[in-house]
C-alpha cells in the first residue's frame, strides 16, 4: 500500500499511495483501525469546571456530549434525543444550565442523563 520513493541514509523512504488521500474504502479502514476501538480525548477537565458545562463532538459517526453534572461528576452520553434521534447540542463547548433540552419536541434531560420532561 505504500511505495518506496527514495533511499535516505541507506534506508528506504516510503510514501503512501495516492489513494490514501482520496479513497473512501481506505478512509473507512483507517477510521476503523485507528479510531473506533480506542479512547479519544475530546476535552480537558478544566473545560468542564462548573455544573452545566459541556463539550460536544462527533467521534466517528457518533455524536457525543460530556457534561459536568450537579454533583460534580463528569458524564458522557450520545448527543441524541431518544425520541426522534435529533442532535441536541452543537459541536463545541458551552453551558446548558441545569438540563439538556431537545429543540425538536422539547424533551428535557437532567445532567445525569435521566429523562425529566416529555
Amino acid at each position: 500500500m505504500s511505495d518506496v520513493i527514495a533511499e535516505r541514509d541507506g534506508r528506504a523512504a516510503y510514501l503512501l499511495a495516492s489513494s490514501a488521500y482520496r479513497d473512501r474504502p481506505w478512509f473507512e479502514r483507517e477510521r476503523a483501525k485507528l479510531f473506533t476501538a480506542r479512547w479519544t480525548l475530546i476535552a480537558s477537565e478544566h473545560e468542564l469546571a462548573a455544573p452545566g458545562a459541556y463539550v460536544a463532538a462527533t467521534l466517528g459517526d457518533a455524536p457525543i456530549v460530556v457534561v459536568r453534572d450537579d454533583d460534580g461528576a463528569l458524564r458522557a452520553f450520545h448527543n441524541l434525543c431518544r425520541h426522534r434521534g435529533m442532535m441536541m447540542l452543537a459541536d463545541g463547548t458551552g453551558d446548558c444550565g441545569g438540563s439538556i433540552t431537545c429543540f425538536y419536541h422539547q424533551w428535557r434531560y437532567g445532567l445525569d442523563g435521566t429523562l425529566k420532561v416529555v
